[in-house]
């Protein structure tokens, strides 16, 4: 059996060390990836358009659209891994009310751009009432 030494200075199993390694390699992984996911253009978008100490921006890449509007009140709601990182840790959920709303449905890795001013959803969730989008 071939033996590595580690860093405590005892000797490891290399199937352990291996194992080590992977476990550890798993969550820089997912860091590079949302790293990688939310890197895209910045949009012409600013809050200084709008007059409300609020208001928030948000870019980010959509990962999930809403296709059915459930409650019927006929707003599109946005998922997206975003560095704002409004709703939950690197995730968004943009609000588009229907004066507004989406003439065609924006697919998974579109990049959005939004200007708009927090709310909090159904669940207790943080979400943004876009007030002015822009989608790449």
């Amino acid at each position: 059996m071939t033996r590595v030494r580690g860093i405590s200075h005892s000797w490891i199993p290399r199937r352990k060390w291996r194992i080590a390694v992977l476990v550890a390699s798993v969550p820089l992984g997912f860091v590079l990836v949302l790293a990688l996911l939310t890197l895209g253009p910045h949009g012409n978008l600013s809050c200084e358009q709008i007059d409300n100490p609020r208001c928030r921006e948000v870019t980010g890449r959509v990962l999930y659209v809403e296709a059915v509007d459930p409650d019927g009140d006929g707003d599109s709601h946005l998922v997206l891994v975003s560095r704002q990182s409004l709703t939950w840790p690197g995730v968004t959920i943009v609000v588009i009310r229907p004066p507004k709303r989406l003439a065609s449905t924006p697919h998974l890795g579109t990049w959005v751009n939004a200007i708009g001013l927090p709310n909090t959803g159904s669940h207790g969730e943080t979400t943004l009432n876009a007030l002015q989008f822009e989608l790449h």
